[in-house]
């Protein structure tokens, strides 16, 4: 059904990207944007430490009364 005469019959152009990227200096607002950009991440990065450390100390403190029952059934 499918044959492979129509994929052979692709020429070597037609590989080849259409386009070139050229990258330039980025300017002084460019640096800014990015380095704004940054120091927003890190923050975000910070607070959902922040909320994982919160969350791991909860399920903690929610585990210590529980610790005796699973200790027990260890001597059965």
């Amino acid at each position: 059904m499918f044959s492979r005469a129509g994929v052979a019959g692709l020429s070597a152009c037609a590989v080849q990207p259409q386009w070139i990227q050229v990258r330039n200096m980025a300017t002084l607002k460019d640096i800014t944007r990015r380095l704004k950009s940054i120091k927003n991440i890190q923050k975000i990065t910070k607070s959902m430490k922040m909320v994982a450390a919160a969350k791991y100390a909860r399920a903690e403190r929610e585990l210590k009364p529980a610790r005796v029952y699973g200790i027990g059934s260890l001597g059965k």
